[in-house]
């Protein structure tokens, strides 16, 4: 038995087949999945999607990416907080992170919804799914400040 730890299956435009998609999953012998979010939008969406598939074993996280930085604001902070004391198969923060490589996001709007992210899933003590890209010195020098203890590394391209 296998789970896919970042799956982003409820991207219905990426994936309009879901259905078959999760069948081949399944067929692969993977039979637990984490759907991860990267806009507020998607955030939102995710219980929907979670709730529709609720007999499968699909869990969620939800997040403001990087290239998204700028659509997170106090308001969407408290709503993903709502969101996620309400919604108990939301089970982390992400995906979150630094991306100075495709830098859609000026960096100082990347660096401030990374730390508000960091700091919500301190609070609701979640651990948080991160993209890092091209952004690796002020990422962990970020997460080392913040002791950050449940990291899941996702587009990582660094070194040890």
């Amino acid at each position: 038995m296998l789970t896919d730890s970042h799956s982003h299956i409820q991207f219905i435009n990426e994936f309009p087949d879901v259905d078959a998609v999760i069948e081949r999953a399944e067929l692969s012998d993977v039979s637990m999945q984490i759907l991860v979010s990267c806009s507020p939008k998607e955030s939102f969406t995710l219980p929907s999607f979670l709730n529709k598939y609720s007999g499968k074993k699909f869990w969620g996280t939800v997040g403001v990416h990087p290239h998204e930085a700028n659509r997170l604001s106090e308001n969407v902070l408290k709503d993903l907080a709502d969101l996620i004391r309400r919604e108990k198969k939301i089970v982390g923060i992400g995906e979150i992170g630094l991306d100075y490589f495709r830098n859609f996001q000026p960096g100082d709007i990347q660096k401030k919804g990374f730390i508000d992210q960091l700091n919500l899933a301190k609070e609701l003590d979640l651990p948080v799914v991160i993209h890092i890209r091209d952004a690796y010195e002020d990422a962990f020098k970020i997460l080392e400040e913040m002791k950050m203890k449940k990291v899941f590394l996702h587009t990582f391209c660094g070194n040890l």
